[in-house]
């Protein structure tokens, strides 16, 4: 408990200057707005823990993966489990704090220490040197299972280079009422459905917010993580 507590305090420069928004902690597109930046960390960290076990039991329900079953009742296992993830929770955060990352989307990525190594971001990036740093951050978070995959995608657009694609500004803190003109104006509603780059309620939500009579009162960062990656990918 020490050691954690003492490796909490050497993210206090990092985390600080966060405010209470940048630190939303979106768990199953449910936000809850943190002002504290060690109560932000404690719920993501809690939040990635119980994912981490959940994918945990997830494997040990197959056959094939019997011996995972007989892994999760044996005690020192689970907390080789804990204690693996607790590593990969702190290193994705000093990394991200390397890089740059904003505090709320470093948090985002170490609750997924169970698909990502601490270093994902490092080795994406020498992977796709050619790909702007924030999109290889959103591929991180909004798609853990196959970054690769959409980063891939993404070059082979650029690489098309077409005339009629749309110059978009990807940075951090992206104008996200003109990504949605983006989408809007080049009809690629039915192509984000079909690609699941956003589900129908997701896309009704930002909708609603952007040209609905009432206003959604926050759009969960998860989502406005997946209308940018949505443009980028589609434009």
């Amino acid at each position: 408990a020490q050691w954690i507590e003492k490796k909490v305090d050497s993210l206090s420069d990092y985390f600080s200057k966060a405010n209470g928004e940048d630190l939303d902690n979106d768990l199953n597109n449910k936000t809850k707005s943190i002002g504290d930046w060690r109560i932000a960390i404690k719920e993501a960290y809690w939040d990635g823990l119980s994912m981490t076990v959940t994918q945990e039991y997830r494997l040990s329900k197959k056959e094939i993966l019997s011996a995972a079953k007989a892994n999760l009742e044996d005690y020192d296992y689970i907390q080789d489990l804990i204690t693996s993830y607790t590593f990969d929770f702190y290193r994705t955060l000093r990394v991200c704090e390397r890089l740059n990352v904003d505090p709320g989307t470093a948090l985002r990525l170490a609750k997924l220490a169970y698909h990502h190594n601490p270093n994902i971001l490092i080795s994406l990036s020498q992977k796709y040197p050619d790909i702007d740093p924030h999109i290889i951050t959103l591929a991180a978070v909004g798609y853990p299972s196959s970054p690769d995959a959409f980063l891939a995608s993404v070059r082979k657009r650029k690489a098309e280079k077409r005339p009629d694609a749309p110059r978009v500004d990807i940075g951090i803190g992206g104008k996200y009422s003109e990504f949605w003109q983006i989408i809007k104006e080049k009809n690629l509603k039915s192509e984000v459905l079909r690609r699941r780059l956003l589900t129908p309620d997701q896309l009704t939500m930002l909708e609603n917010h952007f040209e609905g009579g009432s206003k959604v009162k926050k759009i969960p960062p998860e989502v406005l993580c997946k209308l940018t990656i949505a443009v980028a990918w589609l434009s």
